[in-house]
């Protein structure tokens, strides 16, 4: 047509069609399928789910599959301009562990806390574990649960809020554990500013599973840092618990 050459694509799941045979008919009885092709002209190929993380493996794929444009990893951007008061954080994670030591069952501890930038860090709840109370009070919808009958008092007591209509917004997380998928998205909700854990869990909602707090299908998103060096200092979970 014209000179120009036209690509016809079609998308759709692999298991709706079982032969070669039934693709075929299905394109050549397609208004805009194309016309003559020949069924050794099909093939299954598998492509990548997601998008390539280095410029290398950008290169591969262009050669392997279509031409990909390669403009950088924005996460490596993130980890450059990331900033912060490493002594600070430092004491933060030995409160957390300290905390953690009271908790004498799963070992589970959260710790919330928010940055005052020229001061110490502020603590605002520090909580354990207490699902043997409840199986839903894990220490991060614990200490979730501490700011707001903080701020349920205050407004009992038409005090003026310090929040800013969220719960945790600006407020940073510790935690000893990858929190699970609901605690992930309780944080989600609470719109905190950032994650910080020490040890991965298989049942997590972070770098375990779905990377809640990182996705572009919810309306918010917060920092996730997971602490190198102290995750032996904090009780391995079963896989049979959640974090």
């Amino acid at each position: 047509m014209d000179g120009k050459t036209k690509i016809t694509m079609l998308i759709a799941s692999c298991d709706l069609f079982t032969t070669k045979e039934e693709l075929h008919h299905c394109l050549e009885h397609s208004s805009d399928g194309p016309r003559g092709a020949s069924k050794t002209q099909i093939q299954k190929v598998q492509v990548p789910s997601n998008i390539p993380s280095t410029k290398e493996e950008s290169l591969e794929w262009s050669a392997l599959y279509w031409p990909i444009s390669w403009k950088g990893n924005p996460n490596h951007q993130d980890l450059k301009n990331a900033s912060f008061d490493i002594v600070k954080e430092k004491n933060m994670i030995e409160a957390l562990l300290e905390l953690a030591k009271r908790e004498l069952g799963f070992g589970c501890a959260t710790l919330i806390a928010k940055d005052n930038q020229q001061s110490e860090m502020e603590v605002w709840a520090t909580a354990i574990d207490a699902r043997e109370k409840h199986p839903l009070r894990h220490s991060v919808m614990e200490a979730i649960g501490q700011i707001a009958q903080n701020e349920r008092l205050k407004r009992l007591a038409n005090e003026t809020s310090s929040l800013p209509h969220y719960l945790c917004l600006e407020l940073i997380v510790y935690t000893t554990h990858e929190p699970c998928i609901m605690c992930s998205m309780a944080l989600v909700h609470s719109r905190i500013d950032r994650l910080v854990y020490l040890r991965p869990h298989a049942n997590g909602g972070i770098e375990s599973s779905y990377f809640i707090g990182d996705r572009k299908d919810l309306n918010w998103k917060f920092e996730i840092w997971r602490w190198l060096g102290k995750e032996d200092e904090v009780l391995e979970l079963p896989r049979s618990v959640n974090p």
